[in-house]
């Protein structure tokens, strides 16, 4: 566990939450500084170039209406952007200004009216110095708005901005960006650390939590965290803690219970084997009793070993079953016949009460094991007179099969238990029955295998197990 915490103590979440947030801003700082500073003064000129051209298309449509004048005038945001119509030789028709009326500089015809003379263009655009002022730019653009089959009698639209100096504009720009970038670092730095403890929190929590688990303390509380996630996962390791701890009791009870089971015969094996030796090995009456419990109790040792290995197979889901159509009376009435051979000697009676050619869709050989367990049961439990009832009865479309001994019964507060691994009706049970304490396990898990209804019912004297299952 310690190596655990040492290994990703350097990359905690919290430490990683906090970077990324750092790198968020760093990267929002950076797009700032190259959106404001370094591609600032070619968006301020698309800006113009863009809207200048809108200008010029919308005059150009707008050219043979009657009051295109003050159409310039209002389109040019009343004459702050300098626009002149004029002809080939240069004299203005139309002014955004009555200023501009004056013929225009021969630097006009060369920029604008040749161009488009010559290239047979409809328009030109470009962005030009003014060499009586240092550094000072405009964006010219040029236009054909009429065409006239005398070319002297063409006519031009021309639109003039002056470009603004950004270098003002972007010292300043600087300075409060050097400022924003500053504050935001130092925010974000605050901000992370503050949502990062509050997000890590609970799963350092739960981690805590989750070591303590891991060193089977299973009566620890996994708490929420007040995000859904969270909560979602904090309910998950409470219902797998909950779990742990019933498996672990199991385990605990399974060791126990089959330590238990496994000791007596081992030492009766040993002590038979021990008498032989050096008892009765010349005593041929004596080493036959001997040598007969010994195979008994070894019987008992593989049973056992065969119903564990059964058990797990059955919980682990590895078994398959293979089910064909069963005649489940025949089945019954063959054990009940076996049995009543096998007790013929020690005073047991079996009542049998069975329908006749009930068909069912099942693994023969499984039914045939809990058939003969809850016999077994009702054997080692009945009462003095030795008495079993058996019945199998067809209701519609199921048939249900009871066993009831004439014992005295189980208490109702473990009813609930009878199904449980080497769980005995202690006061009940004597070492004299026949099973390894898992039959009724066994049992519980072929019937929901085969999707069965099962059931104990305690009754005044003795108790009666049933199973009901579809037939065909």
């Amino acid at each position: 566990m310690e190596k655990i915490k040492n290994k990703h103590a350097s990359h905690s979440l919290k430490f990683n939450i906090w970077l990324y947030f750092l790198y968020l801003i760093a990267f929002i700082a950076i797009l700032m500084w190259l959106l404001q500073i370094v591609f600032f003064n070619q968006f301020y000129l698309r800006f113009k170039e863009k809207e200048i051209r809108r200008i010029g298309e919308i005059l150009s449509e707008e050219y043979k209406v009657e009051d295109f004048g003050d159409r310039i005038f209002r389109k040019t945001n009343y004459g702050s952007i300098p626009v002149r119509v004029f002809n080939r030789k240069g004299i203005a028709s139309l002014s955004s200004s009555i200023l501009e009326l004056a013929t225009p500089d021969p630097l006009d015809i060369i920029l604008f009216i040749e161009p488009l003379i010559e290239d047979d263009e409809q328009e030109v655009f470009h962005i030009v110095e003014d060499p009586s002022v240092n550094g000072s730019q405009y964006m010219v653009y040029g236009r054909l708005l009429k065409i006239s089959e005398a070319p002297d009698e063409n006519i031009y639209l021309y639109i003039i901005s002056q470009l603004a100096s950004m270098d003002n504009t972007a010292s300043v720009l600087k300075e409060q960006l050097v400022l924003i970038t500053i504050l935001s670092l130092i925010f974000a730095i605050i901000l992370s650390f503050f949502i990062a403890s509050k997000l890590v929190k609970p799963i350092t929590q739960l981690t805590d939590a989750a070591g303590l688990l891991a060193e089977e303390n299973y009566n620890i509380k996994f708490e929420g965290g007040g995000y859904s996630e969270i909560d979602k996962l904090s309910q998950a390791l409470n219902y797998a803690t909950n779990e742990l701890s019933k498996t672990d009791k199991l385990r605990r009870e399974l060791i126990s219970n089959v330590s238990h089971e496994i000791r007596t015969p081992l030492t009766m094996i040993k002590a038979y084997a021990e008498m032989i030796r050096d008892i009765s090995g010349a005593n041929e009456e004596k080493r036959k009793n001997h040598i007969n419990t010994i195979i008994n109790e070894s019987n008992r040792l593989s049973d056992l070993v065969n119903d564990i290995l059964d058990i797990s197979r059955y919980e682990s889901g590895t078994f398959e079953i293979n089910c064909s159509e069963t005649n489940i009376s025949d089945l019954i009435s063959k054990i009940v016949t076996n049995f009543r051979v096998m007790y013929q000697n020690e005073g047991f009676t079996f009542h049998l009460d069975c329908d006749e050619n009930t068909i069912i869709y099942a693994d023969e050989t499984k039914i045939q094991q809990v058939l003969y367990n809850l016999i077994v049961n009702a054997i080692n439990y009945t009462g003095e007179n030795k008495t079993i009832y058996i019945s199998l009865k067809n209701k519609e479309d199921k048939m249900r099969f009871e066993v009831i001994d004439t014992g005295k019964g189980i208490p109702e507060e473990k009813i609930d238990r009878i199904w449980d691994r080497f769980y005995r009706a202690g006061e009940y049970y004597n070492r004299n029955t026949v099973g390894s304490g898992l039959g009724l396990s066994i049992v519980k898990n072929i019937l929901t295998i085969h999707n069965a209804e099962f059931g104990v019912i305690s009754l005044v004297k003795g108790c009666m197990f049933w199973f009901e299952m579809d037939k065909l």
